[in-house]
């Protein structure tokens, strides 16, 4: 996307309060972030959900708060090692997303961007394959699609282990 005032930089934050505006201390209305010209916001980033206790339903009303100030949100989904290794990782993303797009349209879903970040992978030297990336990203529009009609559109970004060595794949 371009940036404020037709620039090639666009700018995003880390997080974004649920609420359009108010006081929240140490923390930021989408709101806030428009007028300071970001445009993009990361939900439910994996630290946020260990360490703050970000949650589906607080993702859900994040993006819509994103949504309805005109930011872009980034909705991050991952799973977990013990979720791989025995083959549940469908579930666990689906119930990501499913709560993540609850209520929203098929226009409003095609303005949010998922970023898939393998849990399991973060930091490990083991990204996920592009085979996997891309089998999850297949699950990932047949559950969003089922959930708000989005035919196609949906924006998925790879948020694993990426290096130069193996960028390519992607």
């Amino acid at each position: 996307g371009r940036g404020r005032h037709g620039s090639q930089i666009a700018f995003g934050a880390q997080d974004v309060v649920w609420e359009e505006s108010g006081a929240y201390t140490g923390m930021v209305a989408p709101t806030q972030l428009r007028d300071t010209g970001c445009t993009y916001a990361l939900v439910a980033h994996s630290e946020r959900r260990r360490l703050a206790g970000d949650d589906d339903r607080g993702a859900n009303a994040r993006i819509r708060a994103a949504l309805a100030c005109g930011l872009t949100p980034i909705y991050c989904v991952g799973e977990d090692e013990k979720e791989r290794s025995t083959g549940r990782f469908r579930e666990a993303l689906g119930g990501q997303y499913d709560v993540g797009f609850d209520g929203l349209s098929a226009q409003e879903a095609r303005r949010v961007i998922v970023a898939y970040e393998p849990i399991w992978a973060i930091g490990s030297g083991q990204p996920a394959t592009p085979a996997q990336a891309a089998e999850v990203a297949g699950a990932i529009r047949e559950g969003v699609f089922a959930r708000t009609g989005l035919e196609s559109g949906l924006r998925i970004l790879y948020g694993g282990s990426v290096a130069p060595e193996n960028v390519a794949g992607y």
